[in-house]
């Protein structure tokens, strides 16, 4: 079974490194690989799903794409706070955003934040603003959603009103990084539930 891990593209592979080793795939940026047999998308790498031929796709903490048209990986308030951020139109590093005390949180491990900080990119206002094709039908293909952090439960709640399973956790958005066991095995159990493809 092919396995591809999306890190957001906000921040760099080691996000999804250890997951990836936990379940036995590889990790990519979005937009770089178009087919997976098994598609975990982290965060604003959802926003590329939709466009990508899969056998299941599984979104962790990370907007829901619309059903059909096009999507952005910003939007409304968020896109408003991003553009506050930037200097020149590009936005600082991911970790710069939330202040000088979030990353320890999220990642208490010194050592793994120092890599994930090491690798986040400034991010072109002009890249968060391009639209990303959603073909219709896309999500009649079997999609999961794992919840991490309670800021994505609108998202759930949007995952399990069109009927895809949901696991919620209550951790934190870069679980992925940080507790790669717990957060492999409800992707495994998302999995089970959706039927392997």
């Amino acid at each position: 079974m092919t396995v591809v891990l999306l890190h957001s593209p906000y921040v760099g592979p080691a996000t999804m490194q250890a997951l990836a080793a936990q379940l036995g795939g590889a990790v990519h940026a979005p937009g770089t690989v178009d087919r997976a047999e098994v598609v975990i998308a982290h965060s604003g790498a959802s926003a590329f799903v939709p466009a990508m031929e899969f056998g299941v796709a599984i979104l962790v903490d990370a907007a829901v794409p619309a059903r059909s048209g096009e999507t952005r990986l910003a939007g409304g308030a968020f896109r408003a706070f991003l553009g506050g951020l930037a200097r020149d139109d590009v936005l600082p590093p991911w970790p710069d955003w939330w202040g000088e005390t979030a990353m320890a949180e999220l990642v208490p491990d010194a050592e793994l934040r120092a890599r994930i900080e090491a690798e986040c990119p400034a991010v072109a206002l002009a890249d968060v603003d391009r639209p990303q094709a959603i073909p219709a039908g896309w999500d009649d293909r079997p999609c999961g959603f794992l919840r991490l952090s309670a800021l994505y439960e609108p998202d759930a709640r949007d995952a399990a009103a069109r009927g895809w399973p949901v696991i919620r956790r209550d951790g934190m958005h870069l679980d992925v990084a940080s507790r790669p066991a717990a957060v492999a095995a409800d992707v495994r159990a998302l999995l089970a539930t959706l039927g392997d493809p």
